[in-house]
């Protein structure tokens, strides 16, 4: 019989192999049969970790109607997101591949036109492969309405996301973006669910609640440190006046408010985190009733994820700059099937995982491409454990050489299987290897590399790495994304706000 790590090698190889034919569904497979006329409503919110969550074990009174929704779901304790970051996290989700196969990364690279036309510096990225299918090109193929309203910056359509969509609406204006424009207001994809409610729809749905800055509306920038009494500026109206520039370096100018030694200031800073959260439980209450309004949540399956956690000093830093410790890499994800009973599931599981099992559900054809697995045994109670993978590129060779592959310089790899973590840093100057046993260490803070009582963990897990990195290079050339695109202003603005651009 072969041991678990030889069947984990052999997963990881498997995920080079895309020349298999799509799969199609068949009744016995997909729930509710493969002619069933099921929506998709998928939820992001983006930067919430999943212990934000009272399902997932806060004490706090920060997600009622999330926790509500819970109770009649599918609920995957472990989900692991592929990616660190806002965007290749979020094109793992829609397309079932991997960060360094898709490439699709946060701001990537400047271009210099001021030779040419005076211009100063343009910020530019990589755009998704055409040749690559997402869940909304999936989707609109097979006769479904289509719509995403997300907030931009890193969800921004120039780079792929709009693909499949027959409404892709990332303006400031929408409602979606929140911290960076009008508070949570679901008018617009209300609008456009009431026009499409009779027919079969996917609508996508993306919010920066709680990205940073953190400053909910009352009474949420209050109600979990009222007795605060120090600098850090926690009213909307009032960072907006502090902001030079009409509020294109907010995330900034709240930052520069805080003290992160003083434990007051690390306390609501916190606080304000969670103050986030509950606001976007507000935003999550908001959309379920436009759903039953419209008359279609009995039929619609309803997907609540994030693309990455958050940070609090837990290793040294805030916000989140793709590294792939717990804080970061432990997602809420909640997916409601209509006429299914509420399971926990403990087995981990990735983000990627999503689209081959949303398609599956929906009785589609899973794309080829698709490295992820579809999680529909899970959910009929058949647990197959496999090794979780993820990778954030920090930043690509030779980015700006339009005539030369791109290849990471700087790049952190994750392999978590059972109860253990390795991290691999990888940098110019060198690697740096990390080994947790959450078991005993739950938040990732004792290295175990360098003990020789768990050198055999550690030689199995970097060799799972270097399997798994060597399946993701063999792929890249076929689904690799190799154009550039240039950002519009509208995208720049956004991540000016957002702090992602000084």
């Amino acid at each position: 019989m072969k041991s678990w790590f030889a069947v984990c090698l052999a997963l990881v190889a498997a995920c080079s192999d895309s020349a298999e034919p799509s799969k199609t569904p068949t009744a016995a497979t997909a729930p509710g049969g493969a002619g069933n006329d099921w929506n998709l409503v998928f939820l992001s919110i983006d930067t919430l970790r999943a212990d934000a969550l009272g399902t997932y074990g806060s004490t706090l009174p920060t997600s009622p109607t999330i926790d509500a929704l819970a109770a009649e779901s599918f609920v995957f304790e472990r989900a692991i997101t592929q990616a660190g970051v806002t965007s290749p996290s979020h094109m793992t989700m829609m397309t079932s591949l991997y960060p360094t196969v898709h490439r699709v990364g946060n701001v990537d690279f400047v271009i210099d036109k001021a030779k040419e036309s005076g211009d100063v510096r343009r910020l530019a990225r990589l755009q998704l492969n055409p040749k690559v299918q997402t869940l909304a090109t999936v989707l609109h193929g097979a006769g479904f309405r289509t719509a995403a309203f997300t907030g931009g910056g890193n969800v921004a359509g120039e780079i792929g996301f709009a693909r499949g969509f027959d409404v892709f609406d990332d303006a400031r204006d929408n409602g979606m973006s929140a911290n960076d424009g009008p508070l949570f207001d679901a008018t617009r994809a209300r609008k456009w669910l009431a026009a499409n409610s009779k027919s079969r729809f996917f609508l996508f749905l993306h919010t920066f609640i709680p990205h940073g800055p953190y400053v909910p509306p009352a009474p949420w920038n209050t109600a979990f440190d009222p007795g605060y009494q120090g600098k850090i500026v926690s009213d909307r109206a009032e960072l907006a006046r502090m902001s030079p520039d009409g509020g294109g370096k907010s995330n900034y100018v709240f930052w520069s408010t805080a003290t992160p030694s003083e434990p007051a200031d690390l306390a609501h800073l916190r606080a304000l985190y969670h103050g986030e959260v509950r606001y976007a439980d507000d935003a999550v209450k908001d959309i379920l009733a436009s759903l039953r309004e419209a008359g279609v949540w009995e039929k619609t399956i309803f997907v609540l994820v994030s693309d990455h956690g958050e940070q609090f000093l837990e290793h040294g830093q805030f916000e989140h700059y793709g590294r792939l410790y717990e804080e970061l890499a432990h997602v809420p994800c909640i997916v409601h099937v209509p006429g299914r009973a509420p399971t926990r599931i403990a087995q981990p599981i990735g983000t990627i995982d999503l689209m081959p099992t949303l398609l599956e559900l929906l009785g589609q054809r899973v794309p080829a491409q698709a490295q992820g697995y579809s999680l529909v045994p899970l959910l009929d109670g058949r647990v197959e454990p496999r090794p979780i993978f993820s990778e954030t590129v920090l930043a690509w060779n030779d980015i700006e050489r339009p005539d030369k592959p791109k290849t990471p310089a700087r790049m952190v790899r994750a392999v978590r299987l059972g109860s253990w973590t390795y991290v691999k840093n990888e940098e110019p100057t060198g690697v740096t290897e990390e080994l947790f046993d959450r078991t005993t260490d739950p938040t990732e803070q004792r290295n175990l590399a360098a003990d020789p009582t768990h050198a055999k963990m550690l030689a199995d897990l970097r060799e799972l790495s270097a399997k798994h990195a060597n399946a993701c290079d063999e792929l890249m050339p076929r689904y690799g994304a190799d154009a550039t695109v240039e950002l519009t202003p509208e995208t720049v603005d956004e991540l000016k706000r957002l702090g992602y651009v000084k």
